[in-house]
């Protein structure tokens, strides 16, 4: 599209020019200005965006309280050390770096970063302690106010900044501001540690998180305690175990002595070929200290559904062929993966009716997707789940090919019988999410009458058809604005986003997987949106003749007529449960642990009471 259009200006967060910068499609590409911001620039980015496209690339810093940006660097490409500078303030702005009592600090020394100009934010709405925290008097303009950026960088001699990091111990993923000390408060948090500090150290491809721990007996059930608790973007891309923290004569910790993370893996070692290929991937793209070997699963080890899409380009650079994006999420376990590839399988973009999201020797939970189609918001859930495999129901309108269904129960016939192939023999559990759940209802009454035994049926956040039928309809954005609900952003806190090209902009610069999918996958989410609202509309609810086990977004709703209680007529049982969250939370890392226990106590009660009836 950038060669079709001729587009001269394009902005990406570091994270995404990355993966831009990695297809095969961006060899040669000439742009006149890219421009990144958001996180560090690494050099080594930096240097491979310049030798592979013919372009000028902009370094951007600025925090939001300034207007954005506030200061430029353009990238040479001969830059030292681990990031590009952020450079010098841009017209009507002023940068102090000063140290602790406010006082100017040498050229190459260490300070923390002040903004001063008339861009200042006026401070935080209904925040006036924080606001007096961080807008503060200048000292060195009477009547003036400077900003405390809460970052620490060096000045050169000529003026111009780089970035070192944070001195609040707040730290930049792809873009995502995180907090070191609730990362460390979510390792003590598993039971599993005596001691944790948590860093984060810049490397080839930006920054990662390294924890340093303690263990108690040991950190082989880390991985999973840390998926449960924590979002992908937080979770530590290497983790080393010490037998105790080193200390200062002073008592306090030393963070210059924390060692460097070392690559090794426990277990067999890599077999030769497309183990090892794998291997180098997993550590390019999760660090190069990440311990890598055939058990290493991807997304335990810090892998998200972004370095999933760039994992599948690196494997068709390497070998010719991808994949595909299903091959990455169904087996992430390197050993898997490989044998997998092996097979010589054909490529999956993960966009098919089935995904496979974990594995186990329990009877399967089938998830249904919510009104976008896609089933890798389960993909957190199916960690949680232990020894239980989640299998991911996702839209056939997502097939350009596909015709629109009659029906939401056509929809969930097509389903039923889906679910029943996949698994002919023990009880069926089903779950499903917003609209998912509408279609997990309507698919648990139709297995019923073919004689299959259903055990849990969980309606997450979901309500009857009857509450929506007399709804406004919505405008003809409302299906793009709902791309925005679907990656986990508020449509009501971007109204200036209403056509195609802004919203996917926007999810691109934040690193969006949903924004990485082909154009025909897009237009398959697009439509399945649409669609959703018609089938709604035209549903009504079959009786189901087991429990229906509701889970409620508790602080949602507030002022609705939106209850439990609506499902009593199309079940013989209601079962509750409420969890602290809004709709959009439900599925999110916070509430996992809660999530998953709820669902595995319900499913291990209803396997039993099948057994006994059986």
């Amino acid at each position: 599209m950038i060669r079709e259009h001729g587009v001269t200006a394009v902005h990406f967060v570091p994270s995404m020019l990355a993966l831009f910068a990695d297809t095969p499609e961006a060899r040669g590409l000439a742009i006149r200005h890219v421009f990144a911001s958001g996180e560090a620039l690494p050099v080594a980015l930096a240097r491979r965006c310049l030798e592979r496209m013919r372009i000028r690339l902009h370094n951007l810093y600025g925090p939001t309280e300034a207007a954005v940006d506030v200061t430029f660097h353009e990238a040479s490409g001969e830059e030292e050390g681990a990031s590009v500078p952020i450079g010098r303030p841009v017209w009507n702005t002023g940068c102090y770096v000063l140290d602790a009592w406010q006082r100017p600090v040498p050229d190459g020394v260490a300070g923390r970063l002040f903004l001063t100009g008339r861009q200042l934010a006026d401070g935080y709405l209904g925040q006036p302690e924080l606001t007096a925290e961080r807008f503060l008097p200048d000292p060195f303009v009477p009547g003036g106010r400077m900003y405390d950026t809460g970052d620490i960088v060096r000045a050169a001699a000529d003026g111009t900044i780089t970035f070192e990091g944070r001195a609040d111990g707040q730290v930049k993923i792809r873009g995502v501001r995180i907090e070191t000390g609730e990362v460390e408060a979510a390792l003590l948090d598993t039971g599993l540690l005596r001691q944790a500090v948590v860093m984060a150290r810049e490397g080839a491809d930006g920054a990662r998180l390294i924890a340093w721990v303690v263990p108690r007996d040991g950190t082989e059930a880390l991985g999973a305690a840390l998926a449960a608790r924590l979002p992908a973007a937080m979770i530590p891309a290497a983790i080393v175990p010490l037998e105790a923290l080193p200390l200062t004569p002073n008592g306090k910790l030393d963070r210059g002595a924390l060692p460097e993370p070392r690559a090794q893996a426990a277990g067999r070692p890599l077999a030769p070929g497309t183990e090892a290929l794998l291997a180098r991937l997993y550590a390019e793209l999760l660090g190069a200290a990440t311990a890598i070997g055939p058990e290493t699963d991807f997304f335990l080890a810090g892998g998200d559904s972004l370095r999933a899409v760039r994992l599948t380009l690196r494997i068709e650079e390497e070998t010719g062929r991808a994949p595909g994006l299903a091959a990455i999420f169904e087996t992430p376990v390197l050993a898997d993966l490989a044998r997998r590839i092996a097979e010589d399988a054909p490529g999956d973009d993960g966009l098919g009716p089935v995904l496979r999201l974990s594995r186990g020797s329990r009877p399967p939970l089938f998830a249904i997707h919510p009104a976008g189609g896609i089933g890798w918001c389960y993909r957190g859930l199916a960690a949680a789940l232990e020894d239980r495999p989640l299998i991911a129901l996702q839209s056939p309108l997502l097939d350009a090919a596909a015709p629109d269904p009659a029906t939401l129960d056509a929809l969930a016939r097509a389903y039923a019988a889906r679910i029943a192939e996949l698994a002919p023999e023990g009880p069926l559990h089903l779950a499903g999410w917003s609209l998912g759940g509408l279609i997990a209802q309507a698919a648990a009454c139709h297995l019923e009458r073919q004689g299959r035994v259903c055990g849990m049926v969980a309606l997450l956040d979901s309500y009857p058809s009857e509450c929506w039928r007399n709804e406004p309809e919505p405008g003809p954005d409302a299906a793009l604005r709902a791309l925005l609900a679907i990656a986990g952003h508020d449509p009501e806190a971007h109204p200036e986003l209403t056509d195609r090209a802004a919203i996917l902009g926007f999810l691109r610069a934040r690193g969006e997987p949903l924004a990485q999918l082909p154009e025909r996958a897009l237009d398959g989410v697009i439509r399945s949106v649409q669609q959703t609202n018609r089938l709604v509309r035209g549903h009504r609810e079959a009786r189901f003749g087991g429990t229906l086990l509701h889970v409620r977004a508790a602080r949602d709703h507030a002022g609705t007529a939106l209850r439990p209680e609506l499902w009593h007529p199309f079940a013989a049982r209601l079962e509750t449960l409420s969890l602290p969250c809004l709709h959009g939370e439900l599925l999110s890392a916070r509430l996992r642990p809660a999530l998953a226990e709820g669902l595995m106590r319900a499913m291990a009660r209803d396997e039993r009471a099948s057994a006994f009836t059986t």
